[in-house]
């Protein structure tokens, strides 16, 4: 785990690797929005 820490301290300070919060569950697109894209794609 030591050695995992370090390799994505490395990748941070050399911004190949971005860090950022969780989308709040709010802001999240419906969930009756994503199945309906899903079954359009898998309609194609």
């Amino acid at each position: 785990m030591g050695v995992v820490r370090v390799l994505l301290g490395d990748l941070l300070e050399t911004g190949c690797v971005t860090v950022s919060r969780p989308v709040p569950p709010a802001l999240l697109p419906d969930e009756r929005i994503l199945r309906e894209v899903i079954e359009g794609l898998r309609a194609l």
